[in-house]
Order: C-alpha cells, then structure tokens, then sequence
C-alpha cells in the first residue's frame, strides 16, 4: 500500500531581517502520496504584520498561517509542516527578470536575456567573489542544493535529468553599479552551442532542451568559502515552442 511522504510541494524560505538576511529560513511542506509529483506553491512565509508584542524573539518568531495556500492540493488526509532551517547564506531582495529593452530574440526556443544583476550584491561581497546564474526547471527549484565550492557546480551536461545548473560565472566586478551611457547591460541565457557536450565545461551556457518553464537565480561564490548570497528565483520563463 501507497504510504505518505513529504514531498517538495512547499512554500518558499524566509529569513530575517529583510532585505538581507541570514539565520533561520522556514517552509511550510505537504505530506501526501508517494505518487504525487513536487512543485512548489509561489507564496512565501511572513513575520505576521499583526501588533503582537514578542512577536520576534531572541529564540521565536510568529507566522501568519498558510490559510487557503494548498487547498488545490490537499485533503483531509493530508498535513502541513512546518520546516526550519538554519543558514548562513544572505538573500537579496531582488528578482531576476527579462531585460524591458526592445531587443529583437528577448525570448527564443532556447535562450532569454537577463538584466545583469548590477549593483545587487555590493553590500554583500567582496572583489574576488564571483556571481553565478543558476537555470534550474520551474518546478524542481526546491531540489536546488547550493554547491560547497566551485568544483562542485552542477554541470549544464547533465541537464534536464539533473534540474538545474550553474552557469555565466564571473567576477562581482563586472556588474558594477555604473552604467556608461548607451551600454546594453544584459546577459543572453543559452547562447553557447560549443561546449554542450564538452564536460570539462559544465559551466556551458548552452542553448536550453525544451519551452520549460524554467526559474532562475543568482548566486554569490566565494573561491576560497562557497555561497555567500542569493537573489529571489525569478518568475517562470517559458521560451517559445520551435515550428
């Protein structure tokens, strides 16, 4: 018989204080049948905005409940956990999104284009970290596991069957805050057709399998420590389908 198991239907982690953070992270996740498939709910957990006194602690914080978040998931039978976590990895209030510049190709059957993510980590790193863009299928973001060092970067290689990758990686100093006039600040996703079998590149950035949907987001590498900060995942991209 078919048991239960909690599976990565869950909500999006939080951290405090805002818009940088480090600490505890929370989600909510459902229990259900082992058949049922993951995704994720696009809500993400709050401090509640009622004047409750104590309402964050030295040791508690207090939720709003998640009332009405699952009910096109769940039944009776089903239960919501609570999960904490604890991380030293900062997120930065900012989402990824598709360049508004009236490029021709913004979205083709394989690649985007990004706004480069300028002045988004300067508080955050220093010269010798590097920013990297992780490409990860819509609905496998919560199976993201940030690699412990840059030789440990999921390869583009091995995607869709591993649901996402790390690619783009370069110097914090390339996205400075200043901007010269007339420069086109973006950054073409998918663009490399060279290295899509090589795996001594498995930071390709090669043209993408499928329409996706797919989410994305960037990640703050130190050489010498790992991860130091994140951005949001960005909406869903869904590219167009080929003739």
């Amino acid at each position: 018989m078919l048991g239960n198991t909690c599976v990565q239907r869950e909500m999006r982690s939080i951290g405090f204080p805002a818009p940088l953070s480090a600490g505890p992270r929370v989600r909510l996740t459902l229990c259900v049948p082992l058949y049922v498939s993951p995704e994720t709910v696009p809500y993400t957990p709050q401090i509640t905005a009622k004047s409750l006194e104590g309402k964050l602690t030295a040791t508690t914080f207090t939720l709003d409940q998640p009332i009405c978040i699952f009910d096109q998931y769940v039944n009776g039978t089903d239960d919501i956990w609570l999960v904490v976590a604890f991380t030293n990895v900062l997120t930065v209030d900012y989402e990824p999104a598709i360049t508004l510049l009236a490029l021709e190709g913004n979205i083709t059957s394989s690649t985007f284009v990004l706004e480069q993510p300028r002045c988004v980590f300067n508080q955050t790193v220093s010269d010798t970290d590097e920013i990297w863009l992780v490409v990860s299928l819509s609905r496998a973001i919560s199976s993201f596991t940030r690699p412990t060092s840059l030789q440990s970067l999921p390869a583009f290689q091995q995607f869709p069957e591993n649901p996402n990758y790390m690619t783009m990686g370069t110097s914090s100093l390339n996205y400075p805050c200043e901007k010269s006039s007339g420069q086109i600040t973006v950054l073409r996703v998918g663009n490399e057709t060279g290295c899509v079998l090589d795996t001594s590149r498995p930071d390709c950035n090669g043209p993408l399998p499928g329409p996706g949907p797919y989410r994305v987001k960037f990640l703050a590498m130190s050489p010498a420590t790992g991860p130091k900060a994140e951005t949001k995942w960005s909406a869903p991209i869904t590219l167009k389908r080929g003739n």
